[in-house]
């Protein structure tokens, strides 16, 4: 009886000790913000940028969203761009998967008269899917499931930017 418990236990060793040593990790490179105003008067908003890396993922991660604040930023890694206020880029290099993340925010302080039979339409305020102490919450897909990780501070804060 006592080699059959043995046995196991060198199986379940044998089959556990991979995945606890390969788990997938998220860790930040890089993080920066930096205000800006100008353009169009009354115009202001912020420059982020995220560098983050993914290491030991058995199939590449899949970052969908960025959300700051209440605001969220929808991410598509699939064409490397999500349009003008965002842009999303990788590199493989073995098992780690880099993400460069550029993202825009942009107010306008103008007033909007509403013109008749039209509707004024805002952007929803949604409560991010994750809480913690951070400044940024980058939400991503691996193997099926569903993640959070919570980048905890920028690196570097870059001065404001005035466009004529």
């Amino acid at each position: 009886m006592k080699k059959y418990a043995q046995l196991a236990l060198l199986m379940a060793i044998i089959l556990v000790w991979p995945h606890a040593l390969f788990a997938g990790r998220v860790k930040v490179i890089n993080s920066s913000s930096q205000n800006w105003s100008g353009g169009v008067a009354g115009m202001h908003g912020v420059h982020y940028h995220f560098t983050i890396e993914f290491s030991g993922f058995n199939q590449k991660p899949r970052p969908d969203t960025l959300w700051i604040g209440t605001e969220y930023i929808a991410l598509d890694t699939a064409y490397e761009s999500t349009g003008s206020n965002t842009k999303v880029k990788y590199n493989k290099s073995r098992n780690t998967y880099t993400f460069e993340i550029n993202a825009n925010t942009s107010n306008n302080e103008n007033v909007v008269l509403k013109i008749k039979g039209q509707k004024q339409v805002a952007k929803l305020k949604l409560k991010p899917p994750a809480s913690g102490k951070g400044v940024a919450i980058v939400s991503y897909k691996c193997d099926k499931k569903q993640a959070y990780f919570i980048v905890p501070g920028f690196n570097e804060i870059l001065p404001p930017l005035q466009y004529p």
